[in-house]
């Protein structure tokens, strides 16, 4: 019984711990908002405010969303719910126009939700094309949209190849 008593008043400790520091958290982002709102009133921009029941102007906090989740993209499609390379393309241009970043990021926000075959192929392309989003998308509409990979097309060059080779 002592013991339980223990555990549970060192588990309150723990969350009187844990709800200072996110008061703590909040006080912060309070006075950086309100630090950016003094930035906005001096261009002009609308003030702002919620009112509390007496009267005082409180700055209002907004969080904002980083978008939705992006799948990773490996392949083709092998089953029903993948999607094709040009879907994932549209949503990945989607998240990019909402998140805002600039061209490297964006380059390697793509890189981060690649794997394996499509990384491998873009890896294989060098800096210049990884560094850019507009090449990647490129590239990875090229080899796994509509059309044959890169080995598909050897192995058949090789077999017409063979072919004529025994005609002649």
């Amino acid at each position: 019984m002592l013991l339980e008593l223990k555990s549970l008043r060192d588990a309150l400790e723990r969350e009187k711990l844990v709800s200072m520091k996110a008061k703590a958290d909040i006080e912060a982002l309070q006075k950086l908002s309100v630090g950016s709102e003094a930035d906005s009133d001096k261009e002009g921009d609308e003030d702002v405010h919620s009112t509390s029941e007496e009267g005082d102007k409180q700055p209002s906090v907004v969080y904002l969303s980083q978008g939705q989740r992006i799948d990773p993209f490996c392949d083709r499609p092998t089953k029903p719910g993948d999607p094709s390379v040009q879907e994932w393309i549209r949503d990945v241009r989607s998240q990019l126009e909402v998140r805002r970043l600039g061209p490297k990021d964006q380059a390697s926000l793509i890189l981060n939700h690649l794997g394996g075959k499509a990384r491998k192929e873009i890896a294989g392309r060098g800096e210049e094309v990884q560094r850019d989003p507009c090449k990647i998308f490129a590239i990875l509409s090229k080899v796994f949209g509509d059309g044959d990979t890169l080995s598909q097309l050897q192995q058949r060059f090789f077999l017409i190849d063979r072919g004529m080779v025994k005609i002649l």
